[in-house]
């Protein structure tokens, strides 16, 4: 009988432990084989978490420098333009105040021409006097020592000489009048009154900025014509272009602080350096102010002046006597 091939129950067996040692192996290589790979995984996101945040960390530290810097950059340039502005507006009011000069000493000296005038009239009008009472004394020398030669030698005559020519001649100064020394300048002088602006504290800043200040804003009423200057801004017009007048105010600071305004409502122009009150001067035919070359016209001008009520008076006499 021939020898059976199959495997005996322990050669089983012994396979049977041997396959599962393997299979416990491979679970095991397995096993480890993912946790190795999820502990990579795990450390790779946690160093890129940590980057990220390091990364954040680091552009939050740098925008305050940044932000800081381009204040700083701004307020350089703020700076600067405020400057800028405050030089142009000395230079202006500088050239202006040397202009006002210059005028003025050109009227004073027409003035004083015309007040030397009389004075000259009267001097050589006394000179002329003084000739003529020498001609008159030395004609009645003259006619004396006829007189004395008659006495001795008998009757005579003094050729040209005549009773009226002897003793003292009329004098022909021509009178003064007696308001001589008021010339036209003086006169003009006396009808022109000039107004100041009203200049708040905290709008003092915002209104130098624009060249504004006390010496560079004021309105004259000058005979037939009203005149306003703001600044670089400036006003003219005839008095009786005026209509009507009236006070106004408050006003909202935001509204009037700086520079000319002017209202998208009706056009008008306002020159303020207050927010208390104002007069509101309102024109028959419209006026150029704000824009160069007349390229905008206004109906009416509000003033911040120091005595708003004293400005319409001064309007109101100026239209009656014009």
């Amino acid at each position: 009988m021939a020898p059976s091939t199959e495997p005996t129950q322990p050669a089983k067996a012994t396979k049977a432990v041997k396959a599962a040692k393997a299979t416990k192996v491979a679970k095991a290589t397995k096993a480890a084989k993912t946790t190795k790979v999820a502990k990579a995984t795990k450390a790779a996101k946690t160093t890129k978490a940590a980057k990220a945040t390091k990364t954040a960390e680091a552009t939050k530290a740098a925008n305050p420098k940044v932000a800081q810097a381009t204040k700083v950059a701004s307020a350089t340039k703020a700076s600067g333009t405020a400057k800028a502005t405050k030089t142009a507006g000395a230079a202006k009011t500088a050239k202006t105040a040397k202009t006002a000069k210059a005028a003025k000493s050109a009227a004073t000296k027409a003035g004083g021409a015309r007040k030397a005038s009389p004075v000259a009239k009267v001097a050589k009008a006394g000179k002329a006097t003084k000739a003529t009472k020498a001609g008159g004394t030395a004609k009645a020398v003259e006619a004396a020592r006829a007189a004395e030669a008659a006495t001795s030698t008998g009757p005579a005559t003094t050729p040209g000489v005549t009773a009226a020519d002897i003793g003292t001649t009329a004098d022909t100064t021509p009178p003064v009048p007696d308001d001589a020394s008021a010339g036209p300048a003086e006169a003009g002088a006396a009808t022109r009154r000039r107004f100041e602006f009203a200049f708040e504290a905290r709008m003092r800043p915002t209104a130098a900025a624009f060249g504004v200040l006390p010496a560079t804003a004021h309105v004259e009423v000058d005979g037939g014509e009203l005149r306003v200057r703001f600044g670089p801004w400036s006003l003219r017009t005839p008095v009786a272009n005026v209509v009507s007048t009236e006070v106004t105010g408050p006003y909202r600071w935001w509204k009037v602080a700086g520079s000319a305004r002017v209202s998208l409502a009706d056009r008008g122009v306002t020159f303020a350096t207050t927010t208390r009150a104002g007069l509101c001067i309102r024109f028959r035919d419209p006026v150029p102010a704000a824009l160069p070359r007349g390229l905008l016209q206004h109906r009416s001008a509000t003033v911040t002046v120091a005595d708003p009520a004293a400005l319409a008076d001064a309007l109101a006499t100026a239209a009656a006597e014009s």
